[in-house]
């Protein structure tokens, strides 16, 4: 730019269109097409990050020194300042400008990159799209590392929304509304080690293990003696220990580790709605407000089911999550004079999240276990 000293990309609505994005089509994944900037990254889990934003860094400065205003407003995530607590629906974006040097003034907050997201208008004429991105375990490859004879498993990622926009009254108020849904139903692949019929017996003979009595040798442990072929005798084993073997599956593929394969279901549903009125209360008086909103529900299945739960089958958090994300902005400008401007802005971001594991209502130990 001749007039300022500033450094930036911008990102419009051709490039927002055109430009192919991952699963999820989220405007974050273009900034990889920015100098300066490391390639966009996956961050969090579900509840701590609803949006699905991306983290990274520009040109060398932490991921937290980064700053992304929609329509004007800081949208920051309070508990992770390097992501941010909201992304707008793609197909409502007019345009996305980005500053990596030299910021100006009202653009400060920011030691990486200050981005300004644009949110679409509505004009004298009344517009509107409606989309949808489907993809499933048909268009799919097979895990790599999934055993051999073991199906693909469910994975569905379908993506869906419209836009609309218009007049309220010719030239004075304008709407724009936006809709998007993402559905997402996976069957995750895992491959995690479970006690064999053997071992569940109290026999340890094969895993070149030595299984010492606890009851011999000396305070400190030593001296212990160990059982007769690693062979844990049925009386010494408490029924604690019987009743926890007893929920635990039995290995479906062969040998001592890695020897149980499953596929635990992962379910992601959110919905969000970009809503924004333009008001051109005079000629020398502009004014705007939007609103947008975010819901989620997750279900993340763990590999040992409901009793033993286990490690979550998609990582992040295990359980049901679910929560909204709010956020609005409102903003003025006056024309003073012929080159005099004023430019205000309002804005108001609220997070809930929650998460919980699925067997929370449970005392595992006094109700079923019997440990008093």
């Amino acid at each position: 730019q001749t007039d300022r000293a500033e450094v930036r990309e911008e990102l419009r609505s051709r490039e927002l269109q055109d430009l192919p994005v991952t699963v999820g089509r989220n405007y974050q994944e273009l900034f990889a097409t920015l100098p300066g900037f490391t390639p966009p990254a996956d961050a969090h889990s579900v509840p701590s990050n609803p949006s699905r934003a991306l983290t990274f860094n520009v040109n060398g400065a932490s991921n937290q020194g980064n700053n992304t205003r929609i329509d004007g407003v800081s949208s920051t995530n309070v508990w992770l300042p390097h992501v941010v607590a909201y992304v707008p629906a793609l197909e409502s974006i007019e345009t996305v400008n980005v500053v990596t040097n030299n910021f100006d003034a009202e653009q400060g907050l920011a030691g990486g990159a200050a981005i300004s997201v644009q949110i679409k208008s509505g004009t004298n004429s009344i517009r509107g799209s409606a989309f949808e991105y489907h993809f499933n375990e048909k268009m799919r490859a097979k895990n790599y590392f999934s055993p051999a004879g073991t199906n693909k498993g469910k994975w569905l990622d379908n993506q869906f929304g419209a836009t609309l926009g218009g007049p309220m009254r010719r030239n004075k108020l304008f709407y724009f509304v936006s809709y998007e849904g993402t559905r997402q139903d996976r069957q995750v692949p895992n491959t995690i080690s479970v006690p064999t019929q053997a071992v569940r017996n109290g026999d340890f003979s094969a895993t070149g293990a030595t299984i010492h009595d606890p009851f011999t040798g000396n305070p400190d442990g030593t001296a212990r003696t160990p059982f007769p072929n690693n062979v844990i005798p049925q009386a010494r084993i408490s029924s604690v220990a019987k009743k926890l073997i007893s929920a635990w599956p039995l290995p479906n593929l062969p040998g001592e580790m890695n020897n149980y394969f499953v596929q635990p279901r992962f379910i992601f549903n959110r919905w969000t709605v970009d809503s924004k009125v333009n008001w051109n209360a005079t000629q020398r008086l502009n004014v705007f407000g939007r609103y947008s909103q975010l819901d989620f529900f997750q279900d993340n299945e763990t590999v040992l089911g409901p009793q033993l739960q286990g490690a979550p089958g998609a990582g992040g958090n295990p359980g049901i999550g679910w929560g909204d994300t709010y956020n609005f902005s409102g903003g003025a400008t006056y024309t003073l004079g012929n080159n005099v401007v004023m430019d205000g802005h309002f804005g108001w971001v609220r997070m809930a999240s929650n998460v919980e594991m699925s067997d929370l209502g449970e005392n595992k130990g006094l109700d079923w276990l019997g440990i008093p």
